[in-house]
């Protein structure tokens, strides 16, 4: 940019002293010499710019490629990892579901509510270790629980879930 500012005020310097020492119209010179510095710049601005236009897509398509393979590794690790967990979590449900499936599902007696175990209390749909303690906890301080709406009370067993084993239940 500075060499085509210089080119610009030495073109007009020479157009000015042209103008000054020509004796034959003085104005055509000074507006050829001005035409003439106005076209080479003009080449030169479009050199570089076409020149900076290439290096700009050059420098594009090599962030393109390099993103593209970027986005293939990671799309193939997550895949990969999908594929192990997909994996596991069937092997886990091959050798365990079975089995916990049958214990909550067939429950072919009714389960008194005040006197069952942690055992006997897990056997039910929705209620699991954690939800067993806590049912015998809230018997142990709050009395015998009387309805399902007595065992929503308990803490971490909604309304919902007091509805649903409602029916395997005697008080």
């Amino acid at each position: 940019m500075k060499l085509l500012k210089s080119v610009l005020a030495l073109s007009v310097a020479l157009a000015v002293s042209a103008v000054s020492f020509a004796t034959e119209n003085p104005m055509q010179s000074a507006q050829d010499s001005a035409k003439k510095t106005a076209q080479t710049m003009k080449q030169e601005s479009l050199g570089e710019m076409q020149s900076a236009k290439r290096n700009m897509q050059d420098k594009a398509a090599a962030v393109k490629e390099k993103t593209g393979t970027m986005k293939t590794e990671s799309v193939e690790k997550v895949r990969s990892n999908a594929v192990d967990k997909t994996t596991h979590v069937k092997k886990v449900v091959t050798e365990h579901g079975s089995a916990v499936k049958k214990e909550t599902v067939t429950v072919k007696r009714k389960i008194n509510i005040n006197k069952a175990d942690s055992a006997t209390l897990q056997k039910l749909s929705g209620i699991g270790e954690e939800k067993a303690k806590a049912i015998i906890e809230y018997r142990n301080k709050a009395g015998k629980i009387k309805s399902a709406a007595d065992l929503s009370k308990v803490p971490g067993i909604g309304r919902k879930t007091a509805e649903q084993i409602a029916p395997h239940l005697t008080y």
